[in-house]
């Protein structure tokens, strides 16, 4: 049985400094300022209800989309753009993207043709004197309605609603993840993990059907915020619950830190699965997971030109442009490609059995899977759940903390505080328990405010927080209430 390393605490604090500098791009842009032995079939899924509460273990480092500098191994989370279209003979497919590339001279091919045949004018807006719109410079065309819609027809009523709801060959940013559920044996069971999902829809016949992954957008944005107060989120559970909201999908929470300071912040009717464990035990470390980087890897060149030549020629047809030729140089190319590395294999190891998975940051993706459970659309909207406010993340260094998970028997060890004034401490889980002792009481306001914290006589001179303005023991390296690290 495989024994996965640790998730690395570097890859965390890249993910954390890429999504800050992605949600600052497009906050700008918002505001005018920037233009194992399981087959496929068999993958187990997690899927999340919109308004239920779902406890889980992350495991993997973060995406590397997400992670600048750091190489995501097969196992770890990985994004891409996803779509199930139409192709050349009308048949279904699974269209599977990369993310775009920092640099636009190297986007991949398919993107160069959606981003050519989506090309937009700047007019003057009627409705807005003064002001310009977009219009699509290419809308006429058939090729423009057979990628932006994915080639379904709206005359057939078969094909109505996913010829509205399609996204097109752009397909949508969604994330995929291997996760431990913690709300059935089956990862026990199994010793396997599970793949995340933002819906599992089950047929009549008992058939699931999961979308794959989940959106990107809200999702690793609040997992961001989660990771910078927490560090590596395979030191804890968290609870994950789908809103419904535009603004805010997801909400997640640090479900093992709020059971171990007894706070009811998350569903209490779950608290008996939450784990304490301070990162994944020798067990869990040891289950299989899935090889996300073979079974979504982007859809090869040779498919793409078997199943989306015609219209490719189409495109170059009507823009005189050569992408189907270029095409047919990187199917060749990556068949070239495919059948030395099969070569380098047999001959370095030509008798050996195929060995169970082992985690490395470098490893190649494996073989690419052409074939998926087929994706479902969204069920409508139910009530939002109440909201319940999450811990603010103080300011941190380039790398976040990794704090140490207490349980309920160092909690007690270390503090003799109640749990609603230990859970007003926002920096309580990056002191050690010697400094936790230290802390005498918390002096909290009406609305649940810090607006003073007390501490032991044996506590060394006080300073007070540039951030918070509270007092803290000068040999502390951060602040207690709000977070805030220290310069030493």
């Amino acid at each position: 049985m495989a024994d996965y390393s640790v998730a690395g605490g570097d890859a965390f604090a890249a993910f954390v400094k890429k999504s800050e500098e992605e949600e600052a791009k497009n906050a700008a842009k918002q505001n005018g300022k920037g233009t194992g032995s399981f087959t496929y079939e068999t993958q187990q899924w997690v899927g999340l209800e919109q308004g239920q509460a779902h406890i889980l273990r992350l495991v993997g480092n973060p995406p590397e989309s997400l992670t600048p500098g750091f190489k995501a191994g097969p196992y770890d989370a990985h994004e891409i753009f996803f779509e199930t279209i139409k192709d050349d003979n009308g048949d279904r497919m699974q269209l599977r993207l990369p993310c775009h590339a920092e640099d636009i001279n190297d986007e991949h091919i398919m993107w160069r043709i959606i981003n050519k045949v989506k090309e937009v004018d700047w007019v003057e807006d009627p409705a807005n004197p003064g002001k310009k719109k977009r219009v699509p410079k290419h809308e006429k065309t058939l090729v423009y309605d057979k990628i932006t819609h994915g080639g379904f027809n709206p005359a057939d009523p078969k094909e109505a609603d996913s010829y509205r709801y399609s996204k097109g060959w752009s397909g949508q940013q969604v994330v995929i993840m291997n996760v431990i559920d913690r709300e059935d044996d089956w990862c026990v069971t199994n010793k396997h993990t599970k793949l995340l999902s933002k819906k599992v829809t089950v047929g009549k016949d008992g058939t699931a059907y999961p979308t794959i992954g989940v959106p990107s957008y809200g999702f690793l944005s609040t997992l961001k915020k989660l990771v910078k107060i927490y560090g590596s989120w395979e030191n804890y559970d968290v609870q994950v619950v789908k809103t419904g909201q535009m603004n805010t999908p997801y909400e997640v929470k640090n479900a093992s830190y709020y059971k171990s300071v007894g706070v009811p912040e998350i569903d209490q009717s779950k608290l008996e699965v939450v784990s304490l464990e301070n990162g994944l035990t020798a067990e869990e470390r040891a289950y299989e997971r899935y090889d996300i980087a073979k079974f979504y890897a982007p859809t090869s060149y040779k498919n793409l030109k078997e199943r989306l030549g015609k219209t490719i020629q189409e495109v170059d047809a009507t823009f005189s442009t050569h992408y189907y030729q270029e095409l047919v140089s990187l199917a060749e190319k990556e068949e070239a490609e495919r059948k030395a590395a099969q070569e380098e294999a047999a001959a370095a190891n030509p008798a050996a059995p195929e060995a169970a998975p082992v985690y490395t940051a470098a490893s190649d993706p494996a073989p690419i899977v052409e074939s998926a459970p087929a994706y479902v659309a969204e069920p409508a909207k139910v009530a939002e759940p109440a909201k319940v406010a999450e811990p603010v993340a103080p300011a941190q260094p380039a790398t976040p903390a990794q704090p140490v998970m207490a349980t309920r028997g160092t909690v007690n060890a270390a503090s003799a505080l109640a749990p609603n004034k230990i859970a007003a401490l926002k920096g309580w889980m990056k002191l050690t328990e010697a400094q936790k002792a230290q802390i005498k009481d918390v002096i909290l306001d009406a609305a649940g405010n810090v607006t003073n914290v007390l501490y032991t006589e044996d506590a060394a001179t006080q300073c007070k927080c540039n951030d918070c303005n509270m007092p803290s023991p000068q040999d502390f390296s951060s602040c207690p209430v709000c977070g805030a690290d220290f310069e030493v």
